[in-house]
């Protein structure tokens, strides 16, 4: 996935930009505790990663985030670089049974 990512560079860098501000918000965030604001901010830039490289996603990963996302998970994300890794899911405490 890296070298996909790397090889689109050029075609990217709006996504690139985008998520390196988020990261910086998300930051932010976490450090004032708002952590509800915090699961929105990584769904976004979940769908925002999406757009880096066709294969980032497939529909058995889309599958198994939207899931938990209609159970009451505000956001989360595939960690990892391709090949391994795991999702990433924020739910508020009063919706997380």
């Amino acid at each position: 996935m890296l070298a996909k990512q790397k090889a689109n560079i050029k075609q990217c860098r709006k996504a690139q930009y985008q998520l390196s501000l988020m990261a910086f918000q998300g930051r932010e965030l976490l450090r004032q505790g708002a952590l509800d604001e915090f699961g929105h901010l990584l769904h976004e830039s979940w769908q925002v990663k999406k757009s880096l490289v066709s294969k980032i996603s497939n529909p058995v990963i889309d599958d198994l985030y939207e899931k938990p996302r209609r159970a009451g998970a505000i956001g989360g994300k595939i960690t990892g670089a391709g090949g391994g890794g795991f999702l990433l899911l924020y739910c508020p405490r009063e919706r997380q049974d």
